[in-house]
C-alpha cells in the first residue's frame, strides 16, 4: 500500500490530524454500520463526505493527496464503514461486476444491497470468522471479496506461466 504513496516521505504523526476528524462525534453514526444502513445513500454520502474531509486533512497537513485505496484501508480500518477499495477488492469487483471498482457513494449503496441480498450467506460467515470479534459487514464484504480477487489473479498466473 505504502509504494505509490505520500506516506513513504512520513512518519506517524502525519495521521494526527485525521485521527482526531474520525473520532469526533460528527461521525459517530458512521461507526460498524449494518448492511441496511451501508444501502442507504444518506450513509454513502455521510462515508464520502468523512473521505473527503480525511484528505483535506492530510492536505492542509502537507503531506499530500491519498489514494481510494489509503482513504479506504483507514475507513475500514477505524470506523469499519466500508470494505478497501485495494487491487485484489477491486479485481473480485470487476470480475464479477457486483458493484462498481470506483469508491463511490454508488458502489457503497451497491455493495450494501448485495450484502442484503445475500444476508443468510454472509451472516454465516461472519459467524465463522467471528468467534471472539464481531466484525462489520464492510469487513465482511471486504475479506470475501479480496479473498476472491487474490485467488483469480494467483489463477490467471498460474495459466500464464
Amino acid at each position: 500500500m505504502l509504494r505509490n504513496s505520500f506516506l513513504m516521505q512520513k512518519d506517524y504523526k502525519i495521521h494526527a490530524d485525521v485521527v482526531r476528524l474520525i473520532y469526533q462525534p460528527e461521525w459517530d453514526d458512521l461507526w460498524d454500520l449494518s448492511p441496511e444502513k451501508l444501502s442507504q445513500e444518506y450513509y454513502a454520502d455521510r462515508i464520502m463526505k468523512l473521505s473527503e474531509s480525511i484528505t483535506e486533512a492530510y492536505v492542509a497537513s502537507g503531506a499530500g493527496i491519498p489514494t481510494d485505496t489509503l482513504l479506504t484501508k483507514i475507513l475500514l480500518g477505524t470506523v469499519g464503514c466500508v470494505p478497501a477499495y485495494d487491487r485484489y477488492f477491486k479485481k473480485a469487483l470487476a470480475d464479477t461486476c457486483a458493484a462498481s471498482q470506483v469508491f463511490s457513494a454508488k458502489s457503497i449503496r451497491t455493495l450494501g444491497n448485495l450484502y442484503l441480498d445475500h444476508e443468510d450467506e454472509f451472516e454465516k460467515l461472519r459467524k465463522h470468522c467471528g468467534s471472539r470479534i464481531e466484525y462489520p459487514a464492510a469487513k465482511i464484504l471486504d475479506m470475501c471479496f479480496f479473498e476472491y480477487g487474490f485467488q483469480r489473479n494467483a489463477s490467471s498466473q498460474e495459466d500464464s506461466d
